[in-house]
């Protein structure tokens, strides 16, 4: 029999990963990428999700780097390099009512810090979308 243990590191993050998000009630993925002219990782057509049907109906839009050999930070600037060029378009989109957000996620353990270089910081801000930190804090 094989065990195994999990140990959090204090002030890590694990099982991190970066993802643009376009969400909006009457998405069509294909005119997003087409607008972007970008293939997405991942895409939800508008209406009940099969896993979850009392969830967010919204169709989804999604552009993700969760290559666990990278850092936090090198997952995010995978995203925003493929992004950067189009950022005019990722305000366009936003104008018209759809949610374009740059999400990460990590497992945090207690007193972790996100820490980017500043240039990483500077390239995401000059997106013009909201940077949104979700973290889970469950010793698994």
């Amino acid at each position: 029999m094989t065990t195994a243990s999990y140990e959090m590191t204090e002030r890590s993050w694990v099982d991190t990963d970066a993802t643009l998000v376009v969400r909006k009630d009457d998405l069509d993925p294909e005119a997003v990428s087409t607008r972007l002219a970008l293939a997405p990782t991942a895409t939800r057509l508008p209406g009940p999700d099969r896993w979850n049907p009392a969830g967010d109906p919204a169709g989804l839009w999604l552009l993700r780097c969760a290559d666990r050999a990278l850092g936090l930070p090198e997952q995010l600037d995978r995203v925003v390099d493929a992004v950067f060029d189009r950022a005019e378009v990722l305000r366009e989109l936003a104008a018209e009512g759809y949610d374009v957000t740059l999400s990460v996620f990590g497992r945090v353990g207690p007193g972790a810090m996100l820490e980017l270089p500043p240039e990483t910081a500077l390239r995401i801000a000059s997106l013009g979308i909201p940077l949104e930190l979700r973290v889970s804090n469950n010793e698994r």
